[in-house]
């Protein structure tokens, strides 16, 4: 198998932070299978919501040529390596509502699944129909009287594809949605290498209320900084490491008062 090659969190997440690790890229959902029968890897995903430590990571498997999309009717099919943000607009192409809040989200259909991606009072969940995965190394579809979602916290399987439920509705009220939910984020959120939101809601309370009393906003450390726009945003300004960005999450954890839960994962080492 010759589809292996050398990747650097540098320059494969949207945070671009991160050393060495060695990612396969399958052709086909057999060959990705296969490969996860015989091998622990970590799926890379779109590279959002990921922060690699400097000294790298283990193997990792990358979905990137799965990317099928079927659209009929209402339904929308598609596989995990599909963007998020893409399907979103092909949507809307369609006249189909549902998936405006994931516009502008990075990331790809299988990693919002997983991590039960929302934004704007909705997430991924409520459009789910039925999800294939892979579990005890076999192919299995799991419809909605086995599918579990809570807040951020999707499938923790290897997702293969996801099968949608959305609506009809009119075109331009489609595109006013959108746009309304761009504006907004160009407003309220930093731009740059970020991973997103580092913390998940505490009792349904946004972590920047908690973060700002601490007097944190701004804070920088080495090449990182917590974002004067939004305090639950880290931004690599000036080549940050992975240390620089873990100090200024502990830092919150320790200065909040209240028991966070980061919203980004760290693959195995």
């Amino acid at each position: 198998m010759n589809n292996w090659k050398i990747l650097y969190g540098k320059t494969n997440t949207t945070m671009g932070v991160g050393g060495e690790f060695k990612c396969y890229f399958p052709q086909s959902v057999s060959e990705a299978v296969a490969l996860l029968r015989e091998n622990p890897l970590w799926i890379l995903g779109g590279g959002s919501n990921l922060l690699i430590l400097d000294e790298g990571a283990k193997d990792a498997l990358s979905f990137k040529n799965l990317q099928k999309v079927k659209i009929e009717g209402e339904s929308v099919f598609a596989e995990a390596g599909f963007p998020l943000s893409k399907l979103a607009k092909l949507a809307l192409n369609k006249g189909l509502s549902g998936l405006e809040f994931a516009t502008s989200i990075p990331g790809t259909v299988g990693g919002a699944v997983f991590g039960n991606a929302g934004a704007f009072g909705q997430d991924i969940c409520s459009l789910i129909q039925s999800v294939t995965v892979i579990q005890e190394g076999e192919i299995k579809v799991l419809d909605l009287e086995n599918l579990k979602f809570g807040y951020r916290k999707g499938i923790e399987k290897t997702i293969l594809s996801v099968q949608l439920k959305l609506s009809y509705g009119e075109k331009s009220v489609i595109e006013k949605r959108i746009d309304e939910y761009k504006l907004y984020r160009r407003k309220t959120q930093p731009v740059g290498k970020t991973f997103g939101s580092v913390f998940k809601r505490y009792k349904g309370i946004s972590p920047a209320v908690y973060i700002e009393k601490t007097g944190l906003k701004g804070m920088i450390y080495g090449g990182a900084k917590i974002s004067e726009k939004h305090c639950n945003f880290i931004i690599n300004e000036k080549g940050a490491t992975s240390q620089d960005v873990l100090y200024l999450v502990k830092t919150i954890e320790d200065k909040v008062g209240v028991p966070l839960e980061r919203e980004f994962r760290i693959p195995p080492k």
